[in-house]
């Protein structure tokens, strides 16, 4: 049996080494195709920042995030909290959205796609459609999109 039963891209910001920055992803695994983008396992403060810049450009969050290209193609995914965080009311617009640990989104995709000539197309849709929530993200971290 293999050790590593998977292969993974990750497509980072430049300024990676220097600030957490968000990115794209592509993992291809049996029963675990999937490609997305955003910002995975961010340290506290990062994600403090993150709730932060929410609550404060909640307008901007939802033209990213709540546009029928993103809410048909693609899902969030990783860790939420069970419970609001603290300082954050429980009835909030944004909750949902507060109480992730994961800020990532994404598509899954069969083994089929992943060995066919529509992978490439697939992940440049991907791409595309999940861009305005990264770019969000850089925008917490004022960094260039």
């Amino acid at each position: 049996m293999p050790y590593k039963t998977w292969q993974g891209a990750r497509f980072f910001h430049e300024r990676r080494h220097q600030i957490p920055a968000p990115g794209f992803f592509m993992n291809l695994e049996p029963d675990n195709c999937w490609v997305g983008g955003g910002l995975w396992n961010p340290e506290q403060d990062v994600l403090n920042r993150i709730r932060a810049f929410l609550v404060d450009n909640p307008g901007a969050w939802k033209a990213a995030t709540r546009s029928k290209a993103f809410r048909t193609h693609l899902a969030f995914r990783g860790e939420t909290l069970k419970r609001h965080p603290r300082g954050y009311e429980p009835d909030h617009e944004l909750i949902e959205d507060l109480k992730r640990k994961d800020i990532v989104a994404g598509t899954s995709f069969d083994e089929a796609l992943a060995c066919s000539d529509e992978l490439l197309p697939l992940v440049v849709a991907t791409f595309q459609r999940v861009a305005p929530m990264v770019d969000y993200l850089c925008a917490v971290q004022e960094l260039e999109f």
